[in-house]
């Protein structure tokens, strides 16, 4: 069979494939029948021309996504950062915190220390009269109070403290020379707030004998 020939048969027996039909030949038409390159689209149905261009058929639907890969290992740790701006100035906290609970009549104050320095406290024991009376004490210079309290009838029996009647427990100002409880508001302040530097407490005592009623103060300096 010469070449023509071949090339004729091998272009019908595709076109009878591409077409869906079927020949019956006498002789069986193989890939060594046919040139490399000698069929051409022209040859061929446009459909099948067009998937041999693409070089793909039509893309199928798209597969689950798959599990996730294992975690990879942690990086190695970066370098220090620069150190940042200095904050602003805190408040002043508290400082050189004490407390004091002198007995009226036995303990003095202001007899300690230069000038009165460690502090000051009343002098008197409360008389029995049922009227009130005032025990008091001051911090040391340069503090302030934070809190105070008493001791009633602090040299005495309970049955003794019974017969004491408080009238007030507060901070107080203790001021002026004798010293002695005052009030001088802080300057500028609407409400009159004052700074306390000392304890008073006031008592009626209803028994029949002096008593000692002992004044307590905490103290600390404070900006």
């Amino acid at each position: 069979m010469t070449k023509s020939l071949r090339y004729a048969g091998a272009l019908l027996a595709l076109s009878l494939i591409a077409g869906g039909g079927y020949a019956v030949a006498g002789t069986l038409i193989t890939s060594k029948d046919i040139a490399d390159g000698s069929i051409r689209c022209k040859d061929l149905r446009s459909s099948v021309c067009e998937r041999i261009k693409d070089g793909k058929g039509k893309p199928g639907p798209r597969g689950p996504q798959g599990p996730a890969g294992p975690r990879g290992p942690a990086g190695p740790q970066g370098p220090a950062g620069p150190q940042g701006a200095a904050g602003p100035k805190g408040d002043p906290g508290l400082a050189e915190l004490e407390s004091d609970g002198p007995y009226p009549g036995a303990t003095d104050l202001g007899d300690l220390g230069e000038n009165g320095s460690e502090g000051d406290n009343s002098d008197e024991l409360v008389p029995p009269d049922n009227t009130r009376h005032t025990v008091w004490v001051k911090c040391a210079s340069g503090k302030v109070a934070l809190g105070g309290g008493f001791r009633l009838a602090a040299d005495n029996t309970q049955e003794a403290a019974e017969l004491i009647t408080v009238l007030a427990s507060e901070p107080t100002q203790i001021v002026g020379d004798p010293p002695a409880p005052g009030y001088e508001p802080i300057p500028g302040d609407e409400a009159g707030s004052i700074r306390p530097n000392g304890w008073l407490v006031e008592v009626v005592n209803n028994s029949n004998s002096a008593q000692v009623v002992r004044p307590w103060v905490v103290c600390a300096k404070a900006g």
